[in-house]
């Protein structure tokens, strides 16, 4: 800002007010996008959450042969598709979760491992998707 010695010391000060009001309003302007933003991440991470929760709900450690016992179903009822996943990071499991297929009743004979010298997460089951119905 420029400082005209001819220009009264009141409107000075108006001037300054309106900048500092401007520069107030930008950084709210700042805070409510930040919050906004803030606000739709936890969102996606709350929702992320809620589908890992809900398809490691469908993976179990027993065979599908148990499992069709328990539930009285039959395993020619289902077509079945392996699920694996191979990564070098102790986040493995979302990544598996994400290999199972959305159509997938469930996941049985559920196996992790971990070692080997560069630290390799292995985990693979077997889905078992319904098959469809002829009419």
């Amino acid at each position: 800002m420029k400082i005209d010695i001819f220009k009264p010391i009141r409107l000075r000060r108006i001037d300054k007010a309106r900048e500092r009001a401007e520069r107030e309003r930008e950084e709210e302007g700042k805070r409510i996008a930040e919050a906004k933003e803030k606000e739709e991440r936890e969102k996606k991470e709350r929702e992320s959450r809620q589908r890992l929760e809900e398809v490691l709900s469908k993976v179990l450690t027993i065979s599908a042969r148990d499992y069709c016992k328990i539930y009285g179903k039959n395993i020619t009822d289902y077509e079945v598709k392996g699920v694996h996943t191979l990564v070098h990071e102790v986040y493995y499991i979302e990544d598996f979760a994400k290999e199972i297929p959305p159509e997938a009743e469930v996941v049985v004979k559920f196996q992790q491992t971990t070692g080997g010298k560069y630290r390799k997460y292995m985990a693979s089951g077997t889905a078992l998707i319904p098959k469809k119905k002829k009419q």
